[in-house]
């Protein structure tokens, strides 16, 4: 990857939130989110705690396809986008007020 590519790439996160929504069979796909949010450590993005977990979701599927809602996803979703808007808040706030790196 050129120089360029990666200042680019490494702007457009600076000082954002990141919230994910992972897959998987047994863990959901949370080893892959543990990874990722090395990487977004290193482009000094701000990752939230929470996030949506769908184990297994193509048992959750109705028989048109849609995923079934349940409880617990629901609650999962609304703590991770609430968490992400907090921190989207807070993060535009600070950038106001002081570009980040500077």
């Amino acid at each position: 990857m050129r120089a360029a590519e990666h200042a680019n790439i490494t702007l457009r996160y600076e000082a954002k939130p990141v919230g994910f929504v992972s897959y998987g069979a047994g863990s959901g796909g949370l080893r892959a989110v543990e990874q990722l949010r090395l990487v977004f450590a290193e482009l000094h993005a701000t990752t939230t705690r929470t996030g949506v977990v769908l184990t297994a979701p193509w048992e959750r599927l109705d028989q048109h396809g849609r995923l079934v809602d349940d409880g617990p996803l629901g609650r999962a979703a609304d703590a991770t986008l609430d968490e992400l808007s907090w921190w989207g808040e807070a993060l535009r706030a600070a950038r106001r007020h002081r570009p980040y790196g500077q």
